[in-house]
């Protein structure tokens, strides 16, 4: 492969380890999920959970692809780490979004 080729390609790959490339791999999940292709997407933010352990909404919107998929306690664990995360970054409106959610499809 010729240099620049190889370069080009190099810089189409987002840097690992920081936060701006787990954000890179989440979007690219939400445009999958948002045209409904939830595998797409799943493999999207699990990337962009590998990168970002933290990543709280990464899980959450993981979460709404695997109910999609009828895999609900699946789902429902992502949900919960997502609720966890947001509760230990003190980002208490955004738990309490994820909590409602919880409550709302799983409490029937």
């Amino acid at each position: 492969m010729d240099k620049p080729m190889e370069i080009f390609k190099q810089r189409q790959q987002p840097k690992k380890n920081n936060s701006q490339s787990a954000n890179f791999y989440y979007f690219r999940g939400i445009s999958h999920l948002v045209v409904g292709r939830f595998q797409a997407a799943i493999l999207e933010l699990n990337e962009a959970i590998e990168i970002d352990p933290n990543h709280a909404a990464a899980y959450d919107n993981r979460g709404i692809c695997l109910r999609e998929l009828g895999k609900h306690q699946e789902a429902l664990a992502n949900f919960q780490k997502s609720a966890a995360i947001y509760q230990k970054q003190g980002k208490n409106d955004d738990y309490q979004k994820i909590i409602a959610k919880i409550h709302h499809l799983y409490s029937r």
